[in-house]
């Protein structure tokens, strides 16, 4: 029976995107092994977690595709999910599923099938293009939205800093956002801090060690 690895992947860019987590994709990967004959085992699944497909610097991408490049790789196929899944960079795809080929390793899908002749390599083509918009697409529609919410005062995500705090609060259409305010534990330390520079003209290690 020939045998196939297993590629996962999650990033950021699953928050909007749904039916896709790694368990999910790997029983699809699973099932579509099974039908299709080949065999998976388990120290040829390779799972990238938060790591966007813009670009292949991905740890557990760059392992298997190594592997790929052995003179006797140890599989016979690459299934992933969906093609966004191996890249969202039209170049990237172009350069590893050009480097399989001349491996004679298949790369297959449980969600798309292209076949190899000119009108599927076409429409591989067109879903490339397709995954890479949608991809910078979505990186600036991420950052217009933080730009408005801080803006309107809201905070863009991350974790307060020293002498904040994070509080929930509902914004004028109900919508539950989030704001940083002074934490009435730390901000005392953070003002006194600042009274020690300014008034009393510590250095930082002075401070540190008064503090």
């Amino acid at each position: 029976m020939p045998t196939a690895a297993a590629y996962i992947r999650v990033s950021s860019e699953m928050q909007v995107e749904t039916g896709a987590s790694l368990p999910s994709q790997l029983a699809a990967i699973m099932s579509y092994a099974e039908k299709a004959g080949y065999t998976v085992p388990e120290n040829l699944v390779f799972c990238d977690e938060a790591v966007s497909a813009r670009s292949a610097d991905r740890p557990e991408f760059q392992r298997m595709i190594s592997m790929a490049k052995k003179d006797k790789a140890p599989f016979d196929a690459i299934i992933c999910y969906e093609n966004s899944r191996f890249a969202r960079s039209r170049e990237d795809a172009i350069v590893y599923k050009a480097l399989l080929r001349k491996r004679g390793i298949k790369l297959l899908y449980t969600k798309q099938e292209f076949d190899d002749s000119p009108m599927g390599r076409l429409m591989e083509g067109i879903i490339e293009i397709v995954d890479e918009w949608y991809s910078a697409n979505l990186a600036v529609e991420t950052r217009r939205g933080q730009e408005q919410n801080a803006k309107d005062g809201y905070s863009t995500g991350g974790r307060p800093p020293y002498g904040m705090r994070r509080v929930e609060v509902a914004n004028e259409h109900g919508a539950v956002k989030a704001r940083w305010e002074p934490d009435p534990a730390t901000a005392p330390v953070v003002r006194e801090i600042y009274e020690l520079y300014t008034a009393e003209g510590m250095g930082y290690k002075a401070i540190a060690a008064k503090l």
